[in-house]
Protein backbone atom coordinates (compact mmCIF):
# COMPACT_ATOMS: atom_id res chain seq x y z
CA UNK A 1 0.00 0.00 0.00
CA UNK A 2 1.44 3.33 -1.07
CA UNK A 3 0.06 6.12 1.13
CA UNK A 4 1.13 9.69 0.35
CA UNK A 5 1.63 10.75 3.97
CA UNK A 6 2.61 14.30 3.04
CA UNK A 7 -0.96 14.86 1.77
CA UNK A 8 -2.46 14.40 5.25
CA UNK A 9 -2.81 17.08 7.96
CA UNK A 10 -0.01 16.99 10.53
CA UNK A 11 -1.90 17.33 13.83
CA UNK A 12 -5.11 16.43 15.69
CA UNK A 13 -5.52 12.78 14.80
CA UNK A 14 -7.60 10.48 16.99
CA UNK A 15 -8.02 6.72 17.08
CA UNK A 16 -10.38 4.53 19.05
CA UNK A 17 -10.46 0.75 19.17
CA UNK A 18 -12.86 -1.73 20.70
CA UNK A 19 -11.61 -5.29 21.04
CA UNK A 20 -13.60 -8.51 20.69
CA UNK A 21 -13.92 -9.20 24.40
CA UNK A 22 -17.27 -10.11 25.97
CA UNK A 23 -15.97 -9.04 29.40
CA UNK A 24 -14.85 -5.56 28.35
CA UNK A 25 -16.60 -3.34 25.82
CA UNK A 26 -14.39 -0.32 26.55
CA UNK A 27 -12.93 1.96 23.92
CA UNK A 28 -9.17 2.37 23.90
CA UNK A 29 -8.29 5.83 22.66
CA UNK A 30 -5.49 8.05 21.39
CA UNK A 31 -6.22 11.78 21.08
CA UNK A 32 -4.30 14.61 19.45
CA UNK A 33 -1.71 12.42 17.75
CA UNK A 34 0.37 13.50 14.79
CA UNK A 35 0.03 11.77 11.43
CA UNK A 36 3.52 10.34 12.05
CA UNK A 37 2.32 8.72 15.29
CA UNK A 38 -0.78 7.31 13.59
CA UNK A 39 1.37 5.95 10.78
CA UNK A 40 4.05 4.43 13.02
CA UNK A 41 1.85 3.18 15.87
CA UNK A 42 -1.29 2.00 14.06
CA UNK A 43 -1.38 2.04 10.26
CA UNK A 44 1.94 0.36 9.45
CA UNK A 45 1.59 -2.34 12.14
CA UNK A 46 -1.97 -2.97 10.91
CA UNK A 47 -0.84 -3.55 7.32
CA UNK A 48 2.14 -5.65 8.41
CA UNK A 49 -0.04 -7.68 10.78
CA UNK A 50 2.17 -6.69 13.74
CA UNK A 51 1.00 -5.90 17.30
CA UNK A 52 0.13 -2.27 18.02
CA UNK A 53 -0.95 -0.19 21.00
CA UNK A 54 -3.94 2.13 21.25
CA UNK A 55 -4.34 3.81 24.63
CA UNK A 56 -3.83 1.09 27.24
CA UNK A 57 -4.62 -1.79 24.88
CA UNK A 58 -2.01 -3.89 23.15
CA UNK A 59 -3.60 -5.35 20.06
CA UNK A 60 -1.63 -8.51 19.36
CA UNK A 61 -3.57 -9.35 16.21
CA UNK A 62 -5.89 -7.18 14.15
CA UNK A 63 -8.46 -9.99 14.08
CA UNK A 64 -9.07 -9.11 17.76
CA UNK A 65 -10.39 -5.68 16.74
CA UNK A 66 -14.17 -5.41 16.79
CA UNK A 67 -14.22 -1.77 15.73
CA UNK A 68 -11.58 0.83 14.86
CA UNK A 69 -11.87 4.48 13.89
CA UNK A 70 -9.16 6.89 12.76
CA UNK A 71 -10.35 10.47 12.52
CA UNK A 72 -8.80 13.88 11.93
CA UNK A 73 -10.26 17.05 13.46
CA UNK A 74 -9.40 20.69 12.78
CA UNK A 75 -8.93 21.35 16.53
CA UNK A 76 -7.46 19.51 19.51
CA UNK A 77 -9.45 17.56 22.12
CA UNK A 78 -9.46 20.50 24.57
CA UNK A 79 -11.29 22.68 22.05
CA UNK A 80 -14.17 20.17 21.91
CA UNK A 81 -14.10 19.79 25.68
CA UNK A 82 -14.50 23.56 26.14
CA UNK A 83 -17.36 23.61 23.61
CA UNK A 84 -19.04 20.77 25.48
CA UNK A 85 -18.65 22.55 28.84
CA UNK A 86 -20.11 25.77 27.43
CA UNK A 87 -23.09 23.92 25.99
CA UNK A 88 -23.75 22.04 29.25
CA UNK A 89 -23.51 25.15 31.47
CA UNK A 90 -27.06 26.47 30.81
CA UNK A 91 -28.52 23.19 32.12
CA UNK A 92 -27.00 23.90 35.54
CA UNK A 93 -29.25 26.93 35.92
CA UNK A 94 -32.43 25.28 34.66
CA UNK A 95 -32.07 22.25 36.89
CA UNK A 96 -31.53 19.94 33.94
CA UNK A 97 -29.42 16.84 34.37
CA UNK A 98 -26.75 15.72 31.99
CA UNK A 99 -24.73 12.56 32.51
CA UNK A 100 -20.96 13.11 32.38
CA UNK A 101 -19.44 12.39 28.99
CA UNK A 102 -15.87 11.08 28.77
CA UNK A 103 -13.84 13.97 27.35
CA UNK A 104 -11.58 11.60 25.41
CA UNK A 105 -14.56 10.73 23.17
CA UNK A 106 -15.48 14.35 22.38
CA UNK A 107 -13.41 14.76 19.18
CA UNK A 108 -15.02 11.74 17.52
CA UNK A 109 -17.73 12.68 15.06
CA UNK A 110 -16.34 16.22 14.73
CA UNK A 111 -13.89 15.57 11.93
CA UNK A 112 -13.12 13.44 8.91
CA UNK A 113 -13.06 9.66 9.15
CA UNK A 114 -9.93 8.23 7.48
CA UNK A 115 -10.31 4.64 8.69
CA UNK A 116 -11.23 3.15 5.34
CA UNK A 117 -8.62 5.11 3.44
CA UNK A 118 -5.73 4.30 5.81
CA UNK A 119 -6.52 0.72 6.82
CA UNK A 120 -8.69 -0.95 4.21
CA UNK A 121 -7.88 0.52 0.77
Amino acid sequence: MDIKWENYPEKFWHCRVRLRNPNNSSWFIINDATIQQIRDQIVEPWHEDRPFIVGKAQVTNRSLVEQILIEHTPQDKNYYFEQHKAKEKPQEFTGGFSAPFPSKLLPFGKGTDYTQKLLFN
